[in-house]
């Protein structure tokens, strides 16, 4: 329809849009943004320093619900959020290419790297450990069902009633209590082969069983190219626990309920693209910002938005034009 529209409209009318199309979709306007990035990336640096080495790395997109179809992946460190890079999945493609595409630009050397189960890829998995020099984290669900199989085949299910007092380097168990309900989150795991598993470089596979009061129980399996002496039960689970919250709780909640992600009505992919950067940079100076008031735990973006606006936005402005710039309180 749009199309038969723009055939049939004036000249004037087509000039106007081959105009736009010439100067927004410009593979220099990308260039732009990543040079934005980059820019961005270096003021986070002031001001947190460089990224925590011994934090785990996690990506995962995010596609705004009123967007035009495109999604932003992004990589963050966690728990501290601190910001590493973003790419575009445009509506043609999906994540598995451009997360591939990114790993060349972040630094993954000796770090454990968390993704979804849709990256669970051989050519990722590959990518990760041989290009990159990282150990991966990933989830085999229905996209992998040979690998599913495989783990759950060579792995007995954990027992949700073995002691949590009693761990073993190949079993553990924890019992937290969220959100009013209680949750228990058992791990075994075991050392594989590649062709146990049928997939590369595994060193370990993993079953978790996830109990949730009033819920139905949540059986995954997991696999890893990372030893067991760098690897085991009790860790696993923490850096699972960890990518989980850090991705929904600490980005897209925050995205969401005090950035307006999903409620912003830009379409065009570098300008969300763009808006995109200035969220996720947000986010990681709001982290550092709480880390030195008297109560971090209280502290929410609001507040932290709501400090930089003070007296006619007088802390923001400092922090962009202070030699020195500082997230310190004065």
């Amino acid at each position: 329809m749009i199309q038969e529209a723009v055939a049939e409209a004036s000249p004037e009318a087509q000039a106007n849009l081959n105009e736009f199309q010439a100067r927004w979709l410009d593979p220099s306007e990308l260039e732009r943004c990543h040079q934005l990035q980059q820019t961005l990336l270096a003021v986070q640096e002031q001001l947190r320093g460089p990224a925590p080495k011994d934090e785990l790395i996690a990506l995962d997109g995010k596609e705004p619900k009123h967007g035009g179809g495109d999604s932003v992946l992004t990589a963050i460190c966690v728990p501290s959020q601190y910001y590493l890079g973003s790419a575009i999945v445009d509506t043609k493609t999906n994540e598995i290419p451009v997360a591939r595409e990114l790993f060349p630009d972040l630094d993954l050397e000796g770090r454990f790297v968390s993704l979804d189960a849709l990256h669970t890829q051989t050519d990722t998995a590959r990518d990760l450990v041989l290009e990159a020099g990282a150990d991966y984290l990933l989830t085999a669900k229905g996209n992998q069902p040979t690998v599913h199989q495989n783990i759950e085949k060579l792995l007995p299910a954990p027992k949700a009633d073995f002691p949590p007092r009693q761990p073993t380097p190949t079993e553990f168990r924890t019992l937290n209590f969220e959100k009013g309900l209680v949750v228990s989150r058992s791990i075994r795991t075991q050392a594989v082969s590649p062709e146990q598993i049928c997939f590369p470089l595994v060193a370990q596979a993993a079953r978790l069983l996830r109990q949730t009061e009033g819920r139905q129980d949540e059986n995954i399996t997991l696999l890893t190219s990372a030893q067991p002496a760098k690897l085991d039960a009790k860790k696993w689970l923490e850096l699972n626990r960890a990518a989980f919250g850090g991705i929904e709780n600490g980005l897209h909640q925050r995205l969401d309920a005090s950035h307006n992600d999903d409620r912003c009505r830009i379409r065009h992919p570098y300008a969300m693209f763009v808006a995109g950067l200035f969220r996720r940079i947000s986010n990681s100076l709001f982290m550092e910002w709480r880390s030195h008031q008297p109560h971090p735990e209280h502290q929410t973006t609001t507040d932290f938005q709501a400090a930089m606006g003070e007296d006619h936005c007088r802390a923001a402005l400092r922090l962009l034009f202070a030699k020195r710039p500082s997230l310190k309180p004065p």
